[in-house]
């Protein structure tokens, strides 16, 4: 395409610097030297545009031998990348509707090991979309190409690259119609190795309470005065509030999926559980205090400090327009002076011109003046 347009430009170029004939008699156009001389420059213009085409077309188009070459290599790295969900899927259409669970919990394992369902999604269909296009121009290269083996490699080509789009299309469609339980898969992976360790803490109590609560207590005061906040349960427990909230949230927008949903909902009872813990120690309730006092006191200090702001904001305003005011007043001081001298020059070049003595006059008599 980049080369027609080329090719159009040249053509327009040169019918355009085509001179206009005139003839030498009378200094008009004659129109039949004009026609001829416009025909002749017309099929000049079409032969070069012509050879520019076929330069073209062997230099700037890619031939039938690439085009193959490159679909070639693309088939196998693609299928590599993808052979192990691929087969997933395609032995899960031999298995019993029942395991249909098991099967997508193969596949969100698989895939939480490569990337988020929703980058892994955007990859997939960047896949299939190229090689869409590169399908697509085989098509249309195969009539034209009268060599047997080439043509032969070119339909080759396009089968297998149509045997790989059937299989990584219905990846994508398997992918995307159990969005929901991927993405519960994902968060609750995330989720439960965020609380690995105080999850085998509870684990260690065995279902005792009593042990499960010192434990879950110890622990987070141990793990939080690392990071040397003066309140280390608050400091704890918010962000595992906002865990809380979000894995709920996803678990509600989660399709049918009884299994994953069980699973996901002991890993938020766990949650709960340990926030249980915490806010229901007294040291807790009088840290919660504590606490509410220091971000009143810094809420406090950070009002102070913006009128402090707002102050010195306003006091350094006030001073530079004093300094605008200051050099205003020079400047009209300054063209007072500038009168005042110019005042004072044009006086003197007066009293200069008044001092100045007057020439006598000398009148000159002639004889016809006395007549």
């Amino acid at each position: 395409m980049l080369c027609i347009k080329k090719l159009a430009c040249t053509s327009l170029l040169a019918l355009s610097i085509i001179p206009s004939p005139v003839n030498a008699a009378g200094g008009t156009p004659n129109n039949d030297n004009q026609f001829k001389l416009f025909a002749m420059m017309a099929a000049g213009t079409i032969c070069v545009g012509g050879v520019i085409y076929l330069l073209c077309k062997a230099f700037c188009s890619e031939s039938d031998e690439q085009v193959v070459q490159k679909a070639e290599q693309k088939i196998p790295v693609y299928r590599a990348t993808y052979s192990d969900m691929i087969g997933l899927c395609k032995a899960h259409t031999h298995s019993p509707q029942s395991d249909y669970e098991d099967f997508l919990y193969t596949l969100a394992v698989k895939k939480h090991h490569q990337a988020g369902i929703y980058s892994y999604l955007s990859d997939l269909n960047s896949v299939i979309q190229e090689l869409e296009k590169a399908r697509t121009e085989l098509v249309k290269r195969i009539p034209n190409q009268s060599a047997y083996a080439l043509k032969k490699d070119m339909q080759t080509a396009v089968s297998d690259i149509q045997t790989l789009l059937n299989d990584l299309i219905a990846l994508r469609d398997i992918l995307a119609t159990h969005k929901s339980y991927f993405e519960l898969y994902q968060t609750e992976s995330v989720i439960g190795e965020r609380y690995a360790r105080e999850r085998i803490v509870l684990a260690h109590a065995y279902g005792d309470r009593n042990a499960e609560m010192f434990a879950i207590r110890q622990y987070v005061v141990a793990e939080s005065s690392t990071s040397g906040s003066p309140f280390p349960r608050v400091s704890y427990i918010k962000p595992l509030d906002r865990d809380i909230a979000s894995f709920e949230e996803r678990i509600r927008h989660t399709g049918h999926y009884p299994r994953r949903v069980q699973l996901a909902q002991q890993l938020l009872q766990s949650l709960r559980a340990i926030k249980g813990y915490i806010v229901t120690d007294a040291t807790y309730a009088q840290e919660i205090i504590s606490y509410e006092q220091d971000q009143r006191e810094k809420e406090r200090i950070r009002i102070e400090q913006e009128k402090a702001d707002a102050e010195r904001r306003k006091a350094a305003a006030a001073e530079e327009q004093a300094r605008a005011e200051q050099r205003k007043a020079d400047a009209a001081e300054s063209r007072v002076r500038s009168e005042r001298e110019r005042t004072r020059l044009e006086r003197e070049r007066l009293r200069a011109e008044h001092s100045r003595p007057q020439s006598n006059t000398t009148i000159i008599l002639t004889p016809e003046s006395t007549k």
